[in-house]
This record gives C-alpha cells, sequence and structure tokens, in this order.
C-alpha cells in the first residue's frame, strides 16, 4: 500500500497584505472605471519583522488580457514605510 501524504503547514509569511483597493479620485472605492478616469491603489500590508529591499508591483489588464498599466514601488523610487 501506498502511504498518504502528510500535509506539512505552510510557514507564516513574513510579509502579508490585509487590504487592496481601487480608489477614484473622491476616495470612493471603485469596482470598473473608464479607461481616461484617475484612480489610486491603497495597499495595507503587516511585516512580521523589519523587511529590507521589499518591492510592490501593480499591473493592470483589461479584460481580454492586455497589460494596460504596470509599475512597482521600485520603478516609481517609492520608499515603503518602516
Amino acid at each position: 500500500p501506498v502511504p498518504e501524504p502528510v500535509p506539512v503547514p505552510a510557514p507564516e509569511p513574513l510579509l502579508k497584505l490585509t487590504t487592496v483597493s481601487l480608489r477614484g479620485r473622491d476616495g470612493a472605492a471603485l469596482t470598473q472605471l473608464d479607461t481616461e478616469e484617475g484612480l489610486a491603489l491603497h495597499v495595507d500590508f503587516t511585516a512580521r519583522q523589519q523587511l529590507e529591499n521589499v518591492d510592490f508591483a501593480v499591473t493592470l489588464k483589461r479584460a481580454d488580457g492586455t497589460v494596460a498599466y504596470q509599475t512597482s514601488t521600485a520603478a516609481e523610487r517609492l520608499s515603503l514605510p518602516q
């Protein structure tokens, strides 16, 4: 007989995203938007310890999979809070 695999718990991640939301100019949450409409991406996260060289990357795609926008905190030279 083949022994059953034993599940191994995944280690707790060092960094965890807690909230990700898209917001319009008025600060209200968006579920869809027009191509000319501005938006802000809000990301909240927690870290179990101080981390160095963390980079968040964002890619927005159209319904057909075409990349409409792509950037990262490194590309924008943004510093994350300590």
